[in-house]
């Protein structure tokens, strides 16, 4: 069962009238973008001024909602960010935990977010018989190895990258960020 718009705006009314110290707004829980309100309610976050963590395996459910997720980043960019999990940084063990033809949905998903300038948190898994350090940087180079071409450059800092395309044919200078990060289960 999923939250409600209206739900979400008394929340919100809440905060606003307590004056408690929120900033962020992070949503969770399986399947989070399978909810038909989803996008709905992080517009509703992003109106009043909270920067949004949305959680995703960033396949299907995600590339359903794209062309309004693909609005919100152009007018939130700076507020908005998805945090993909990938529970491995090895497509089979990866796919050991997620199901077969997952891992390609997954890389897909995180180059088409990537691509489009949303900043990109990637929370990789960590499993025995390797430390954290060492599974951080396993999961780092995975990724790093799947960015773009002009990814390189646009992490040093601005210069030649491609302006990334939005609904509507707006482009508007996205951030490009990704972070790599790896958890103990």
């Amino acid at each position: 069962m999923y939250l409600l718009c209206e739900e979400v705006r008394r929340y919100l009314d809440e905060i606003a009238v307590t004056g408690l110290p929120t900033e962020v707004i992070g949503i969770t829980g399986g399947g989070r973008f399978m909810d038909l309100e989803l996008m709905a309610m992080v517009e509703l976050y992003l109106e009043r001024g909270f920067r949004v963590l949305v959680l995703s395996n960033a396949m299907r459910p995600m590339m359903k909602g794209a062309e309004s997720l693909l609005v919100l980043g152009s007018r939130y960019c700076d507020r908005l960010t998805i945090r993909m999990s990938i529970d491995h940084y090895t497509e089979a063990l990866h796919e050991t935990e997620r199901g077969k033809r997952s891992w390609q949905r997954a890389v897909e998903g995180l180059l088409w977010l990537y691509s489009y300038g949303f900043n990109v948190h990637v929370a990789g898994n960590h499993h025995g018989g390797i430390n954290r350090p060492e599974s951080t940087g396993q999961h780092r180079s995975t990724w790093r190895r799947r960015r773009p071409p002009w990814a390189a450059r646009a992490a040093a800092g601005p210069g030649d990258r491609p302006r990334p395309r939005h609904a509507r044919g707006s482009s508007p200078a996205l951030p490009r960020r990704l972070r790599i990060r790896a958890s103990f289960l």
